[in-house]
């Protein structure tokens, strides 16, 4: 991960913005993190230079998860509403967006990308904070109490509900919860369709494993001591059976 405006060139587009980098090619835990403060400073590098979270799987095709194309140096620094735009590049004519916003946001209409793919993390509420996936759009107003909290929403016109759920507190519980066993959220590698968000509700033991765990894994650990954290592995987990997501990361 890097906290620090990467000029190099030509370098991926999003590696000029604000980014938030998955980096698999050191030694440490690949982690995603994210300030949960507006940065306003008007020197680099802040969190507006390093909000980017970027998949890059290596091999052919490369799918990078990118933010902005080109950095925004306006000062003061923009919310991270409008400047913390997480972008699934996609290759068909439509594109899905996924947004993060710090403030809550009680606009009607919603905005677009609350019907599309978007994540929103909300540091305004004191709800304890919880991720949660939905395949419907949510219309009511004002927005549900996870809108209110961190959470991970990917809008469909589909009828099921998903919900991917995290405890604040470290489960220990026996036998885990099921999400604590299998809830990724994953980009699919193979296919027709390039990059889409899959995700499981249940621990998954078949040989070979399904397309998504071939693929990036973007996970919720929070089976640890430490602060979740969300990791990616770009290698393919054939073990039998499939470890948990705390392993599988």
């Amino acid at each position: 991960m890097s906290t620090i405006n990467d000029t190099t060139t030509p370098g991926p587009t999003g590696r000029q913005g604000a980014q938030l980098m998955v980096d698999t090619t050191g030694t440490a835990t690949p982690t995603i993190m994210m300030s949960t403060t507006n940065d306003i400073t008007t020197t680099g590098p802040t969190a507006k230079y390093s909000a980017q979270l970027m998949v890059d799987i290596t091999g052919s095709p490369t799918q990078t998860i990118t933010m902005s194309a080109t950095n925004d140096t306006t000062s003061p620094r923009p919310t991270t509403r409008h400047s913390a735009q997480l972008m699934v590049a996609t290759t068909g004519t439509v594109t899905q967006t996924i947004m993060m916003i710090s403030t809550n946001d009680t606009t009607t209409p919603w905005p677009t990308a609350r019907h599309s793919a978007q994540l929103m993390v909300d540091t305004t509420d004191t709800a304890t904070p919880t991720l949660m996936m939905s395949t419907t759009n949510d219309t009511t107003s004002p927005g549900p109490t996870a809108r209110h909290s961190v959470q991970l929403m990917v809008g469909t016109t589909g009828t099921a509900t998903q919900t991917i759920t995290m405890s604040a507190t470290n489960d220990t519980t026996t036998p885990r919860p099921t999400a604590r066993h299998s809830a990724q959220l994953m980009v699919a590698t193979t296919g027709t369709v390039t990059q889409t968000i899959m995700m499981i509700t249940t621990n998954d033991t078949t040989t070979p494993g399904p397309t998504a765990r071939h693929s990036a894994q973007l996970m919720v650990d929070n089976t640890g001591t430490a602060t979740p954290t969300i990791m990616m592995s770009t290698t393919n987990d054939i073990t039998t059976p499939g470890p948990t997501a705390k392993y599988s990361a």
